[in-house]
């Protein structure tokens, strides 16, 4: 069985059009990395796509793609990954997020976006490489397109409409995946998603 990567995304730079320095650094990989190696018992490799150095094993970014669209480059690594944003809690065990099939994202956290997915929190088996290759055909234009409406906003609005198929974890997992501006806390709460503007400071 191939080796279970564990993955996230640190791009340097401005994020999004706004001019706003990103808003994360090598820290939040590091307590990232810290949250898995405590709840995720599997054998995995932990990545981080960056450009810059980072406390855990880098792949090197090969575009200078901005802000989130960096994560396109992410469907390069072949299944199974799972990727989680830096600005995510893992406060449960997680190893079942990761036995299962397929490509598996979240239902948009927003109640704005409703039918929409989410990019924060993705696994796949497979090869998916097929997404990369898509973006990279024209990436100007389609992070021109893709920032025009707000049902078909950022990355996950070109995933959205260019992965053949996905399942949402929130289906598959009932009550295990949560916003922390959206829901109240509950008994089953595995994966706690920042999303949108309010973070709080997840360093640890």
């Amino acid at each position: 069985m191939p080796e279970l990567t564990v993955a996230c995304v640190l791009k340097s730079g401005f994020w999004k059009p706004s001019k706003m320095p990103a808003p994360y650094c090598p820290a939040h990989v590091a307590r990232l990395q810290k949250l898995v190696s405590y709840h995720l018992r599997l054998p995995h490799r932990f990545v981080c796509l960056s450009d810059i150095d980072t406390p855990c094993e880098r792949i090197p970014l090969t575009h200078d793609w901005p802000g989130w669209w960096a994560k396109m480059e992410l469907f390069k690594l072949p299944g199974p990954v799972l990727y989680i944003d830096l600005d995510t809690d893992i406060v449960g065990n997680i190893d079942h997020l990761v036995n299962i099939e397929g490509f598996v994202v979240l239902r948009n956290l927003s109640s704005l976006k409703k039918g929409r997915i989410g990019s924060g929190v993705m696994f796949w088996s497979g090869d998916l490489s097929h997404l990369y290759r898509d973006f990279l055909v024209d990436p100007d234009w389609f992070m021109q397109e893709y920032s025009k409406e707000s049902n078909r906003w950022g990355d996950q609005g070109f995933i959205q409409e260019h992965a053949a198929e996905w399942t949402e974890w929130q289906s598959l997992f009932p009550g295990q995946f949560r916003s922390f501006k959206l829901q109240a806390p509950g008994p089953d709460d595995r994966i706690v998603c920042y999303h949108g503007k309010g973070k709080p400071d997840l360093l640890i």
